[in-house]
């Protein structure tokens, strides 16, 4: 429901945060808007952590060839049937045990021909894998057993992000020893601000461009959702 719900399917409740839904296309929307203001060419964009797509496709309104990565095989299958066949049919949690047919469906007239799928790991991404015009990463840090190994591929030689090129980040920088040891996290520690380890990381080799909060509505089930804001924080890399 994150990805493709309609604004009534992931907050059937009329006193719910609407606003919060649809965050992939929104968070996309922002980086195609923080593109166009900068003039990037619209060449090639990576959305790592895309999940099942939702903010890869948005991406492909604008960019000629956008490459989705997830460490999920799950997510990817999905993505490549709704890539494919223009939609999926799936089962969503209702109460318990019991759930409901829904189906997620991409907007007409999309070019789904310029969208690519691929399972690789943040954390160790593959090489080959340089100079793209803009990246999206959403959500996706405060998952990572190693997020400094991944803002690390960001720049440099190989860098993902080209000479001039937007990153475009967003993390509620919800830390959890679950997924990232405890001294592997960005701040959120010891009195230190997970955004003010993050800006030491990427100040060499980013300049920040703006911050915002951004609200997400994620269904747990038919009547439990998880209301959250993220930090959203818009780069352009050095050098052009």
């Amino acid at each position: 429901m994150l990805h493709y719900g309609s604004a009534d399917e992931a907050m059937p409740y009329n006193f719910g945060p609407k606003d919060a839904v649809g965050f992939p296309q929104q968070i996309a929307a922002l980086t195609l808007e923080t593109c166009l203001s900068l003039g990037i060419e619209m060449g090639q964009a990576l959305d790592v952590g895309c999940a099942v797509g939702g903010s890869t496709f948005a991406l492909a309104r604008e960019f000629q060839s956008v490459l989705g990565i997830d460490l999920s095989a799950t997510f990817i299958e999905a993505a490549e049937t709704l890539r494919r066949e223009g939609q999926l049919t799936y089962r969503r949690r209702e109460e318990g045990e019991n759930t409901s047919v829904a189906e997620a469906q991409l907007p007409a007239g999309l070019d789904r021909g310029r969208v690519t799928f691929r399972r690789a790991d943040a954390c160790a991404l593959p090489p080959e894998l340089v100079g793209f015009d803009a990246v999206l990463a959403a959500n996706l840090l405060c998952r990572l057993a190693s997020p400094r190994a991944f803002l690390g591929r960001l720049c440099g030689v190989r860098g993902l992000v080209r000479s001039g090129g937007v990153l475009v980040l967003a993390t509620p920088f919800t830390w959890d020893e679950r997924f990232t040891p405890r001294d592997a996290w960005l701040g959120g520690r010891d009195g230190e601000s997970s955004f003010a380890a993050l800006q030491a990381e990427l100040d060499g080799d980013f300049e920040l461009l703006e911050t915002r909060d951004m609200p997400f509505l994620i269904r747990e089930h038919g009547r439990k959702f998880q209301y959250v804001v993220t930090l959203v924080s818009m780069w352009k890399r050095r050098g052009a």
